[in-house]
């Protein structure tokens, strides 16, 4: 449910409380608000940078239900992806996912953490270049380069989606690497039905799950 705005400033105040538990509750209450204004988004993107770690998980997840953030809120989610907390930049990289148009400084974060050493930040940086509606060239090989990663069978799906959709998907080895049949990645994109993808001796072939 939408808090009103008496509510929401006192949560931001609670973002700057001595005490750990409270930080992380406001953080975690204003997670669940679908928009938030300016004023409110700033203290949050500071809260990214508290000693606490489930402070600043709690404030990078609350930034993922954002489906508009400004460069200055961009460039400190990026920043989060470099925490040391796994779950933090999985959640900043699920963030950045939710912006249909990132800048390219952000593209290039996203492309470093398809080289994380966890797989489901991994597979958040996947998704979230998978979202985009346009990627330069480099950035569409380095998600061809993610199906050869071992845990492709987790991700690859939204690479193989991505370049299904681009006018040269047809003209990259990422079509020979994504499916033997198309018609799967159809059905998927109507029908949301998630494909995983199953390395055989015959090669790569999409089964629906």
């Amino acid at each position: 449910s939408t808090l009103p705005e008496s509510a929401i400033q006192s949560l931001i105040g609670a973002l700057k409380d001595e005490n750990t538990y409270v930080r992380q509750s406001a953080a975690s209450t204003l997670d669940k608000q679908s928009t938030l204004s300016e004023s409110a988004i700033r203290p949050l993107i500071g809260a990214l940078k508290d000693e606490d770690r489930h402070v600043r998980y709690s404030a990078a997840s609350a930034l993922h239900n954002q489906s508009k953030l400004s460069e200055s809120a961009i460039q400190s989610v990026i920043g989060a992806l470099k925490d040391e907390n796994k779950d933090i930049r999985q959640s900043a990289a699920s963030a950045l996912g939710m912006q249909s148009t990132l800048p390219e400084s952000a593209i290039q974060s996203l492309i470093g953490a398809l080289k994380d050493k966890d797989r489901h930040v991994r597979y958040s940086a996947a998704s979230a270049l998978g979202g985009q509606s346009t990627l330069h060239v480099s950035a569409i090989q380095s998600l061809i380069s993610a199906l050869k990663d071992k845990d492709a069978d987790i991700f690859v799906d939204v690479s193989c989606l991505y370049m299904y959709k681009t006018t040269n998907f047809a003209s990259t080895r990422s079509k020979a690497l994504c499916t033997q049949n198309p018609l799967n990645l159809t059905r998927r994109k109507s029908s949301h039905q998630p494909l995983k993808l199953f390395n055989t001796k015959q090669g790569y072939i999409h089964k629906a799950r």
